[in-house]
């Protein structure tokens, strides 16, 4: 399977056989670094059990960028939990990086995104 193919899908999830086939190795590899530490990835996948499912999208985004999204993703969880302090390093590292690589129209598009779901999710709770 190619990224071309992968781009013209409509589900949501790859396999892990599928995933392999694009990168030309066994698909066993895949499920044994998953196992192991899944940062080493560069891609997301979801576990469930011991199945796992890769987001197409994800992957394509690493595929065709190089872009770590797991890295990312970790990073923005990691802000949750840690002091103020901390949280205002992790925000900024967090804003550079997603400038760097979408530049900043992109993040106004997504702040913008973040903030009428925001309002909208309020409007329907009052």
């Amino acid at each position: 399977m190619t990224i071309t193919e992968m781009q013209d899908m409509t589900e949501d999830f790859l396999t892990v056989k599928q995933v392999a086939t694009c990168l030309r190795c066994d698909p066993q590899l895949i499920r044994d670094q998953a196992e192991r530490d899944v940062k080493f990835l560069g891609f997301p996948i979801a576990k469930i059990g011991h199945s796992i499912k890769i987001p197409r999208l994800g992957f394509i985004d690493w595929a065709t960028t190089g872009r770590n999204v797991v890295v990312l993703g970790n990073a923005i969880s990691g802000v949750m939990n840690a002091d103020e302090d901390i949280r205002d390093a992790m925000h900024r590292m967090i804003i550079e990086t997603l400038h760097a690589q979408f530049g900043a129209e992109a993040i106004k598009q997504i702040i913008r995104e973040y903030v009428d779901d925001m309002l909208k999710t309020e409007s329907e709770v009052t």
